[in-house]
């Protein structure tokens, strides 16, 4: 249950990222005339995602499957 919940949290974070920063890049150049703020912006974003990735995800460990049992073997 915690993996979904981070893991949507991530998504709607994403998505919401993808909608707000042509708009929030789209009005620093009209104030500013300069895309200097619009790429600090972005590497600010992309510092905080970086380190949200890594303090709050925390491990990822591979999920190990167990053999299909013989009744899913064909011969």
């Amino acid at each position: 249950m915690h993996q979904n919940l981070t893991g949507g949290i991530f998504n709607f974070t994403a998505n919401i990222a993808g909608i707000a920063t042509p708009i929030v890049i789209g009005t620093i150049v009209a104030i500013t005339g300069s895309f200097y703020w619009g790429l600090m912006f972005i590497g600010a974003v992309a510092v905080l995602g970086a380190a949200s990735y890594i303090f709050i995800l925390g491990d990822v460990k591979r999920i190990e499957l167990p053999e299909a049992g013989a009744a899913g073997r064909m011969s």
